[in-house]
Formats: structure tokens, sequence, C-alpha cells
């Protein structure tokens, strides 16, 4: 950690407003130094300084008359220094107390190296966080006490209110807010605190604060932990959904924009650090990259996939299909996902498929019927080898939802003629499976789903199909309530006339 050579703050709350606290670092005689004196109510002072090189406090005594503070170091023979200079107040109401934002003036004693100086030398120690704010002109003035000794508490309240709003942030170049944004689509919904308490909002502080620091001063930043972002589960995971996989191709390509776009960048607005802009834009990335799906350091044997998968993508499946009989279901089942996606040929498909012994998906509450939406054959070959048209997600979603929501008509057909619910819904009620999980709306069925996200067409189609136009979820609205346009809003009504 690089040790701070101008100022810092150390706060804490104080009963009263009586009292005025000075906890400030900077420099005497050209020294890094740190002070903490408490002022009282009738201007006596007490405290000590020390050196940061040394840490040996030099206690101090002395008095506030207006705005001069005069100390004097006392109970030491061998030291005999005196600080005079005019102090800054700042009032702050939580956590309440009266704070000093700046001491400055003259510090007369003996110097180590030119001996004493009668003339008295410089000195100032500063407080940026006096106020209760950090400023962009703070992180710019005291970029070694703002970005390394800010606390910003860890709950949903954070002690000290700070501007993110900056021009030199990296939040402020629009490549990096939009992969940033990627990020937090990937990392999860809002769950709420109901489920995450209030942590949730303490990591969303740090991880913006981090990206403000990165922009001001990238060389003193710093991480404690030193794994690589979880870049196999994120492949894992984005075959669990046509969605999820579209989120981690958005992420990929933004990805490498930002990188090259980044690396320029540092070069531009740190000319003096370009040989450290691509170690910059490295941290960056990893950072945003383990907001987004998390840390490495272990690799869960399921997430494998059978031996060959891509040369089966590919087309070249003889191997593959002899490593059949010899895998994991759960390696199938991963496999299988990559093959339904990438649309490997459907008799490999087909031998996956059939190879599975247990067919509930694992480690995936989604069903490979729901990435096969886009391909009629891949549903039948799916469907012929015992998978489940009604299986339903931790949402409470069967392959259904997906078919409707991507605007997939024959697909819809399809599902249906095989077996599946059109009037089927989300989790019947509140809490049936996980209660954390952020949907309002419990209780939604495919005419619902299809009023909101796709077309005329696909209510239509449902409704031919069997779908209950008067079907309400829990919250008591019905698939009028959903509609997205005019025109189905006036299908909808028509028909409920009818």
């Amino acid at each position: 950690m690089r040790r701070l050579l101008t100022i810092i703050t150390l706060f804490i709350s104080i009963s009263c407003f009586s009292e005025t606290l000075l906890e400030a670092q900077g420099k005497v005689a050209g020294a890094p130094i740190e002070m903490m004196v408490t002022i009282d109510d009738d201007g006596q002072a007490t405290g000590h300084y020390l050196y940061l090189k040394t840490k040996i406090p030099i206690e101090l005594q002395g008095k506030l008359e207006g705005s001069r503070l005069t100390l004097l170091t006392v109970n030491n023979p061998k030291i005999t220094e005196t600080f005079i200079g005019d102090i800054e107040v700042q009032q702050r109401s939580w956590p309440e107390g009266n704070y000093v934002s700046n001491y400055q003036g003259n510090w007369y004693g003996v110097h180590a190296v030119e001996g004493e100086l009668p003339n008295g030398y410089g000195f100032q120690v500063a407080n940026p966080f006096a106020d209760g704010e950090v400023s962009c002109e703070e992180m710019e003035a005291y970029p070694d006490i703002v970005f390394d000794q800010l606390d910003l508490g860890t709950g949903l309240r954070s002690p000290i209110k700070v501007d993110y709003d900056c021009p030199k942030s990296l939040e402020s170049l629009e490549f990096i807010n939009l992969l940033n944004s990627t990020a937090n689509l990937i990392r999860s919904p809002d769950y709420g605190r109901t489920c995450s308490g209030t942590l949730i909002y303490a990591q969303s502080r740090y991880h913006r604060f981090s990206l403000t620091w990165l922009g001001y001063s990238p060389d003193t930043f710093y991480t404690y932990s030193e794994l690589e972002p979880a870049d196999s589960y994120f492949e894992h995971w984005s075959y669990y959904s046509h969605h999820n996989r579209e989120l981690f191709n958005s992420y990929k390509n933004q990805y490498e924009e930002a990188k090259l776009k980044l690396q320029q960048w540092f070069i531009d607005r740190h000319p003096e650090k370009k040989d450290q802009a691509e170690e910059f834009t490295n941290t960056t990335l990893k950072l945003i990259s383990t907001w987004a799906y998390g840390r490495g350091g272990y690799f869960n044997p399921h997430w494998d996939t059978m031996p060959f998968t891509d040369a089966a993508i590919a087309g070249d499946t003889e191997e593959y299909i002899e490593s059949l009989a010899i895998t994991k279901d759960a390696h199938k089942m991963n496999s299988l996902n990559r093959l339904i996606y990438h649309k490997a040929p459907i008799e490999v498909i087909r031998a996956t498929a059939t190879a599975i012994g247990d067919r509930d998906p694992v480690y995936s509450q989604e069903s490979p019927l729901s990435l096969a939406i886009y391909e009629s054959e891949i549903i039948q070959v799916l469907d012929d080898a015992g998978f489940d048209v009604n299986h339903k997600n931790e949402f409470g979603k069967t392959p259904l939802f997906y078919a409707v929501e991507y605007g997939q008509h024959d697909a819809v057909k399809l599902l249906v003629e095989l077996g599946a619910d059109v009037n089927t819904s989300f989790q019947e009620n509140y809490g049936k499976y996980h209660y954390c999980v952020p949907i309002d709306n419990w209780g939604k069925t495919p005419l619902m789903h299809a009023a909101q996200h796709s077309d005329i067409e696909m209510v239509k189609l449902l409704i031919e199909l069997g779908a209950r136009v008067d079907s309400k979820d829990v919250n008591d609205k019905e698939a009028l309530s959903y509609a997205s346009s005019d025109v189905i809003k006036n299908y909808l009504l028509a028909y409920s006339d009818n």
C-alpha cells in the first residue's frame, strides 16, 4: 500500500458539538506527518502528532484563539517544537461534530538535516472529509488521501457523501459506462435488502468509487484480492438461456472495444504514466468483470462439458459420440446446451439428448427446450428424448414463455401440440420457491407475457390454442392490463366484449 505523503483523515463520531477534532495528515519540514488533536469549548488543545516514517507519537498541547491555533510539544525535553497557524472548521451533522478541514502555518523547531530554523518552516495538514463530503476538486487535490483512506461504510448509508459524477471518473467514458451497465445486468437483478441485506448498497458504492479512483490516480489503486475474474463460470452461465448468451456476447464485444479505447485514454490523460497504460487498462477491466460475474479461484466440475464438444459443434462428431458412454450426465447436459445454441448437426443433438439419464437440468433451472425455441426440429428431438415441455425454472417459467417472448410462433404451436400448458403461470404465489426472486406479478400466464412482450399475432395464436383471456395474476391483473400496444389492447377488449 502506498504511504500517503500529503493528507489523511481519520474520522470518528462525537457526541456533542462543543469539541473540535483535528485529525489529518500533511507535511512539515518536508516530512509526512499525522496530527490528532482535540480542542475543547474553552479552546484548550491536547493531542499528538507523529512522523509517518517512525510512528512515534509526540505529545502536543496548545490554545485556539479565534482561528489561530498554537501547539507546542510537551513532556519530551529532547523535542522542542511549535506549530502556529490558522484552522478552518467544518460542522457535520452525521456523525455529528466539528472537524478541522485545514491547518496551515509555520513550524518552529530543529530540522533533522538543516538544524534550527529560526524563521520557521511552512506546514499544512488537511482533512478533505471534514464536511462529510468528497468533491471532484478534492479528489484532484488530495488523491492519496481520498483514494486510500476514504471509508464508504458497510451498509445502506455511507458516512461520507461522494460525488461520483466527476470528469476524470472512468464512468464518464461512454464505452466504460456501456460496459459497466452490461455488467450490472449480468451481476443479478436487484433482490433488495430482504434477501441480501444492506451490504449490496456498500458494494455498489465501492465499485463506483474504484472506477473513480482508477480515473484520477490509477497508479495508487490496489485491491486485496489477486484472484482473476471467474471466466469459466461466466461462459457456463451464458448457456443457461438465450438471454444470458445475449448478455455474454454483448459484454465480450464491449470488453474488446473498451480495451482498445481505455488504453489510449490512459495514455492521453496520464502521459507521464503511459508505460503503465496497459496495466491500468487490465486492472480496470478485471474490476468490471469481477463486478459482473465474480472472482475465480475455483472451478466447479459440474461446469465441464464433454470432450470434443467444440469439434462436434463444427461437425466433426465421431470422437464426441464415442465419449457419450463414459461421460457424466451433468457434462452431457452442458454440451447439449452448447450444441443446441450453436445449431450443431441434428444427429449429434439427438444422440446427446437420448444419452442423458437424468433429464432434470443439472445446476441450471432452465430446460434445454428453452434454448431450442428457434428450431422446431430440435424441440421435437428433445421431446422424443423425454424432456418435459412443462418444466419450470426457478421463476416458474416454462419453455413456452421463452417461445412467446422471442416471437417464435412455430415453436409455440409445437410446444402446445406436445403438451405444453397454455394456461400455466409464473409461480402461483409469492414465496412458493424463492421469495427473493424480484418478480411482482406472480401468476402471470403466457397470454399476459405475449401481451407485454410479443406481437398481436402471438396474442391471437395463444387464444386460438386455448389461452384464457380472463385469467388473473396475484395482483388481479388480466392480459389486458399487460397490453404493450393499442393494437393488442383493442383486440383483447373486443374479444372480452364478445
